[in-house]
């Protein structure tokens, strides 16, 4: 997009000064963009591979198809980041916020996730296989996901809740109504599915 008529430290330091955000397809592998504004920009296929954005507001940004591998976002604000594709393998999101953001087939191979929010966030149909902060169980319209960033989370399809109000949630049929299918076993099923998590996360010496 700008190989024309810009170089990369050109590039870099209009992105540094907040005048540029549509940035799709440009070439910023290992660029130094620490606690830079990013928020709401157009990242999309964008190589930033090996890149510093620690600390970055990427609060809405276009992240699909981005490649992000290696990079280190921790502490980043990635609130309702649209991270669709995204390449986040042996990314480091150590404390970074991804409150509500949308991870669907992210590929997550690897990545960290120490302290990370992940409440609300969508994580269905991520990669999220060799990845130890995930512990996951398929069930019949979904997977359910226990997650282990900064509080560990239940993510099953749209929903996101703690580990005690996912099991009060799918343990109490005064829920049944907002259930996929209104059945008390269907709903024990999610409360056995979480169980076994649990489980699994405290041989592995998880905290919950």
């Amino acid at each position: 997009m700008f190989k024309n008529w810009i170089t990369k430290e050109q590039l870099i330091k209009l992105i540094i000064a907040g005048k540029i955000k549509n940035l799709r397809n440009v070439q910023l592998s290992d660029a130094k963009l620490s606690g830079v504004d990013l928020s709401s920009a157009n990242l999309f296929k964008a190589n930033l591979f090996g890149a510093d954005l620690r600390g970055a507001d990427l609060r809405g940004a276009r992240l699909k198809y981005t490649d992000l591998a290696g990079a280190d976002l921790s502490g980043a604000d990635l609130k309702h980041a649209q991270m669709v594709a995204t390449n986040l393998k042996f990314t480091n999101l150590q404390d970074a916020d991804l409150t509500n953001a949308m991870l669907p087939k992210a590929y997550m191979c690897n990545t960290i996730l120490r302290g990370a929010n992940l409440y609300r966030a969508s994580i269905d149909n991520a990669d999220i296989r060799h990845n130890t902060s995930f512990i996951f169980a398929g069930l019949t319209n979904y997977t359910v996901i226990l997650s282990n960033g900064k509080t560990p989370l239940i993510h099953a399809g749209c929903r996101c809740f703690t580990i005690s109000k996912a099991l009060e949630y799918w343990g109490n049929s005064d829920y049944a109504h907002e259930w996929t299918e209104p059945e008390e076993q269907w709903g024990m099923q999610r409360v056995y599915t979480i169980t076994f998590l649990v489980a699994q996360a405290r041989v592995l010496g998880w905290e919950v």
